[in-house]
């Protein structure tokens, strides 16, 4: 009987050990679990809303543009071709633009062209509204069209300024090229600053 109980208590007590051997290594695994998951966090993803708070910081800007083939200058071609006045206009002109995002779709604006024609000053005032259908933190598509008036020849004309397409790298400072019409050029390329 004494001999029982011996074998009795050396089995429970190698089974009692046993039990709390796999609980302290089931606790240690499990810790070391939880120390890896905390210890490799999840790269971070700018989420919308922060994007939307940086947009929300830079609604204006400036943009300085250089265009090709101004509409005046055409005109100037196709009214002076037959007669023997000589009048060479200027191919190129440069632009001023202010815009303010009123939606990160919708921006309006102001355009002021500069060119020459025959060693006179031609400039144009063109308010306009553009349409940002691709709007992304380093790139934008884009169109626009506005109406305005352009002073020539001591004269007040109805002068249009349009982007058919255009293409925007970057932010806050954005390299952008367009083709279009109207007095900023057929062609044009210019810097925006965003603020």
């Amino acid at each position: 009987m004494k001999k029982v109980a011996i074998l009795l208590l050396f089995v429970c007590s190698v089974a009692f050990a046993q039990n709390e051997y796999g609980a302290s290594v089931s606790a240690n695994a499990s810790t070391e679990s939880v120390v890896a998951t905390e210890s490799t966090p999840e790269p971070a993803k700018e989420s919308k809303d922060a994007w939307h708070q940086e947009w929300e910081k830079r609604r204006h800007s400036v943009s300085f543009i250089v265009g090709w083939w101004p509409l005046t200058a055409w005109l100037n071609i196709f009214i002076h071709a037959a007669s023997d006045e000589k009048r060479d206009p200027d191919m190129t002109a440069y632009s001023f633009a202010y815009g303010y995002e009123v939606y990160r779709l919708l921006e309006l604006g102001l355009m002021v062209d500069y060119t020459t024609v025959a060693d006179k000053s031609v400039i144009s005032v063109v308010p306009r509204v553009k349409f940002n259908f691709i709007n992304k933190k380093y790139f934008r598509m884009y169109i626009y069209a506005g109406a305005g008036v352009v002073f020539w020849d001591d004269g007040a004309f109805l002068m249009m300024n349009v982007s058919y397409l255009g293409f925007e790298f970057g932010n806050p400072i954005s390299f952008f090229a367009e083709c279009g019409g109207g007095q900023v050029g057929m062609l044009a390329a210019g810097l925006k600053f965003s603020f």
